[in-house]
């Protein structure tokens, strides 16, 4: 009874696989046969001792309702119908044993599948903006596709929407996958190119799309602000409206309390100081003045180039964007800023505090 309930009891997920219900079938089939053969066997053999040799042959033949070959004998006859009792039991064995495991695969597939499912997605917002000279007929053909590739995740990105100043698409990603390094390809490669094919993953991806064999056209641009104030700005992309301020100054003391941040957020960091200029690098580093893993400050969300995003004409304050991975949660760390023409190098205290989540785009 025990059998026939485990049976029952595996029926369902036998289903869910035409290999494992196959299986399925066939073991019980052949456990079927075989337990026939025994029960009509059963009262033969209980019996078979204490009849005469002589008689034996028409007592299994009036059992069993059977004739038996004349060169066949009793005995003969109940080892053939033992070997294939033993027979279909041992391929009803190995049956149910392949059954048993495809049935393991498939339960093993589906549990992985639902762990995937259960695991947390986030939306992504991607956007080509284009340069000045091809803008009009770049939004007009919207014939640009990218494609991203990072840990275990691939997208195809084909269906942007134009707008005013960029084409726009929106699709969901894997969370784990925020603040990984991704691969970007852009298409038709004869067409179109862009500055930084590699970069960290960010919520908000945003890229210029240059003419093929025209880029960066130019490195730094002159500029005045709305308020009058003249800046350098090393991309023509407007500052992003999505990301937190961090403000810091250069003259402050460096043994100073450290400016708390979070992980898995894009900051920009607005620095005063002096002699600031659009070669001065900045990038993040441990007490012992190396980089920090997945870390990354640069003139455009997810790049780690170290640029600044704009710098006063006059060197005293410049903006660049930077993240720091999960990883770097609870440790003291230093935003280090290096000016090449005064060979300085500064290092101000920062401590990620926790892990958050920024406001989407």
């Amino acid at each position: 009874m025990g059998d026939i309930d485990s049976f029952l009891r595996a029926l369902p997920v036998a289903a869910k696989s035409p290999y494992a219900l196959i299986a399925y079938i066939t073991s019980a089939l052949l456990f079927i046969a075989s337990a026939y053969q025994r029960n009509q066997l059963r009262p033969v053999l209980r019996n078979l001792e204490k009849i005469p040799q002589r008689d034996r042959k028409s007592v299994i033949e009036t059992t069993l309702n059977t004739k038996l070959p004349d060169r066949l004998s009793g005995e003969e006859f109940i080892r053939r119908e033992r070997m294939k009792y033993v027979f279909l039991a041992f391929i009803g064995m190995l049956v149910l044993i392949g059954g048993v495991t495809t049935i393991t695969l498939v339960v093993r597939k589906e549990s992985s599948s639902d762990g995937n499912h259960g695991s947390r997605n986030t939306k992504i917002r991607v956007q080509l903006w284009p340069r000045p000279e091809i803008k009009q007929k770049f939004l007009k053909d919207h014939d640009a596709r990218l494609y991203l590739k990072g840990e275990g995740a691939q997208l195809d990105l084909t269906t942007f929407v134009p707008t005013e100043d960029f084409l726009d698409e929106t699709v969901d990603v894997e969370d784990d996958l925020i603040g990984k390094p991704v691969d970007l390809t852009i298409s038709p490669r004869d067409k179109y190119s862009i500055e930084q094919d590699r970069r960290y993953l960010t919520r908000l991806v945003r890229l210029e799309v240059y003419p093929l064999g025209k880029r960066p056209v130019p490195p730094v641009t002159s500029q005045t602000t709305p308020s009058g104030e003249k800046v350098f700005r090393t991309t023509d992309l407007p500052f992003s409206s999505s990301v937190t301020i961090v403000n810091t100054n250069l003259f402050q003391n460096p043994h100073s309390d450290p400016t708390d941040i979070l992980a898995r957020m894009s900051y920009l960091l607005y620095v005063q100081g002096n002699n600031l200029s659009a070669d001065t690098k900045l990038d993040i580093v441990d007490d012992k003045g190396q980089p920090v893993v997945g870390a990354w400050a640069g003139n455009e969300l997810g790049t780690s180039n170290g640029k600044p995003v704009e710098v006063s004409a006059d060197g005293t304050s410049l903006k660049t964007y930077f993240a720091v991975p999960s990883s770097a949660t609870g440790r003291k760390l230093f935003w280090r800023i290096e000016n090449p023409s005064t060979e300085i190098s500064m290092k101000i205290p920062v401590k990620v505090i926790g892990s958050g989540d920024e406001k989407q785009f």
